[in-house]
Order: structure tokens, then C-alpha cells, then sequence
């Protein structure tokens, strides 16, 4: 999605004015982070499963591929398992590093074709669950990444890559404790 930024400023500055660009201090992101992962969201489970479904359609998009979105939940004793598993073009390492891992990185920006383009909603997930489980199928390989909350540094990290015949696309998986609130919407479906 294009974002409109387009603002024009009829400002004009009369005098010596000591001029300060804003930036993202570092030593906040971890901040940033919990922002992101516990207060962004007023109904987390709605929030991450839309988020994760507005990107996997975009994914497919990128893929030219018409195939739904599949999306899986399976209820345990105390839990429930959502998965969302997209078919479209999946992540190359390059791209998952410098895209997937970046807080504010986006591929979407200079279309309107896709329906996202902040770089947040990857970390919708983590508002209502402590581990995001993240398989990305790339190009014959399966990456098998952990996403989630240190106390609150953020972390992304690969577990296990191996060879695979699936398709391209990525899978992200979340256990959702009964008991959360706002569960009894997803449950009642069931």
C-alpha cells in the first residue's frame, strides 16, 4: 500500500533557526518492542490472526498465486493452535534478514496493490503469546525460526534449516492459552 505522505509546508522560517531531524535512538528500540508486542493491540488474538492473514495474502499476490490462504486451529486440553500458511514467493535468507527482522521494514510501499506496508504486524503475534513459531519454505529449504520476548529485546532466531519438497510461503504458528482474554471469540466457532 502507498502511503500518502505528501504534506506540503507553507513554513517559513525567519531568523537563525537550529534545524533537528527526529530519529529512533537505539538504546529504545527494546521499548519500541513491547509497545509493539503488548499495548498496540486493544483485541490481541483478532489483531495477530488479522495481521498474519493480511501478509499471507499479500504474499500471494506477490506470487501471483489465486490459492487460499490456509489457516488452522486445532484446540488441546488447555490450548488452542492457530497456523497461518501462505503460498506465495516465501523469504530468501537476504530477505528475512534485512526485511523480516527489522522493525518498520516493508516490501509494500510502492504499491497499492498489497494491503500492508508499516513493517509491524509480523509482531501481532507476540501480543498474545510468549513464542511464534515462523517455518519459512524457501527455494527447497525449510527455516525453522523462533520469535519471541526476552525480558524486552526481541529476538528472531533460527532453529533448525533443512531440505524440503514444499512449496514456497511462509507458516507462522502460535499456542493460545485458555483462560486469555478475548479467547471465547475464537472458541465459540469451534
Amino acid at each position: 500500500m502507498i502511503i500518502n505522505n505528501n504534506h506540503t509546508s507553507n513554513v517559513e522560517s525567519v531568523g537563525h533557526i537550529e534545524r533537528n531531524k527526529v530519529s529512533i535512538d537505539t538504546k529504545n528500540v527494546n521499548f519500541i518492542t513491547q509497545l509493539l508486542t503488548t499495548k498496540l493491540y486493544s483485541t490481541p488474538i483478532e489483531s495477530f490472526i488479522r495481521e498474519i492473514v493480511a501478509n499471507a495474502v499479500d504474499a500471494h499476490k506477490e506470487a501471483n498465486n489465486s490459492e487460499p490462504v490456509l489457516i488452522s486451529v486445532r484446540t488441546g486440553v488447555d490450548n488452542i493452535f492457530v497456523e497461518i500458511r501462505d503460498y506465495g514467493t516465501g523469504l530468501s535468507p537476504e530477505r528475512f534478514n534485512l526485511i523480516y527482522k527489522n522493525i518498520g521494514s516493508s516490501t509494500k510501499r510502492d504499491s497499492n496493490d498489497y494491503i500492508g506496508a508499516f513493517g509491524i504486524g509480523r509482531f501481532a503475534p507476540l501480543s498474545c503469546s510468549n513464542v511464534v513459531t515462523i517455518n519459512n519454505y524457501y527455494d527447497g529449504t525449510k527455516y525453522t525460526y523462533l520469535m519471541f520476548l526476552d525480558n524486552t529485546e526481541l529476538h528472531i532466531d533460527c532453529i533448525s534449516k533443512v531440505p524440503t519438497t514444499e512449496h514456497n510461503g511462509l507458516e507462522v504458528s502460535v499456542t493460545l492459552y485458555k483462560g486469555m482474554s478475548t479467547m471465547t471469540s475464537i472458541t465459540e466457532g469451534l
